[in-house]
């Protein structure tokens, strides 16, 4: 099971988001581990495509939105780490 959608401005598409569980069972008891993508690729305004893959631990319980949160709250670290260097 995972959660997927498009991110689009003004109708326009620019990129995908895939969030899967990597555990069979879910588990109400304890937070589990997610795999992410995310695909950006806004050719419209000539940027390169970016490409993010990471993962993170949940709760379920939590919902789909802070789920959605701590995914990109993981790659403003992994943008602001590669900044640094």
């Amino acid at each position: 099971m995972g959660l997927h959608f498009a991110i689009k401005v003004n109708g326009w598409p620019i990129g995908r988001v895939f969030i899967r569980r990597l555990e069979e069972e879910l588990r109400h008891d304890r937070s589990m581990k997610y795999e992410y993508e995310v695909r950006l690729d806004d050719s419209l305004l000539s940027r390169r495509a970016e490409w993010y893959k990471g993962t993170v631990h949940h709760s379920y319980d939590d919902g789909a939105l802070a789920l959605i949160e701590k995914v990109m709250a993981d790659i403003r670290e992994e943008k602001a780490r590669a900044n640094e260097d």
